[in-house]
């Protein structure tokens, strides 16, 4: 099957997973990196449902592997929004990191 969503998307994970998944994080909002479609040339797209790796919009953390029914499209995106999201929480980290070294000292 051919991955319905695109890097860049904004999508909602749903509430539930099903018992399965219960240790993944639920109703977040998150961007399409990729699938694993994109990300391997082996995969058939005629018989395998695309799995995503995705970002979290409100950490910056990255996941893997959701699959396409336990993601909602929220309003597709550009490719430069994750670069943004990316550079927002490096950014972040940085000043965490600094507050932690004049702690410190």
């Amino acid at each position: 099957m051919k991955p319905r969503f695109k890097r860049g998307d904004f999508v909602r994970i749903v509430d539930d997973l099903g018992p399965t998944m219960s240790h993944f994080r639920a109703g977040a909002n998150a961007i399409i990196l990729h699938s694993d479609v994109d990300m391997n040339p082996f995969i058939s797209e005629s018989i395998y449902s695309p799995q995503y790796q995705l970002i979290f919009t409100d950490t910056g953390n990255e996941v893997a592997w959701y699959e396409e029914d336990q993601l909602i499209l929220m309003q597709p995106h550009p490719d430069n929004v994750i670069d943004i999201i990316r550079l927002f929480y490096d950014q972040i980290r940085e000043y965490q990191h600094r507050i932690k070294k004049l702690e410190k000292s």
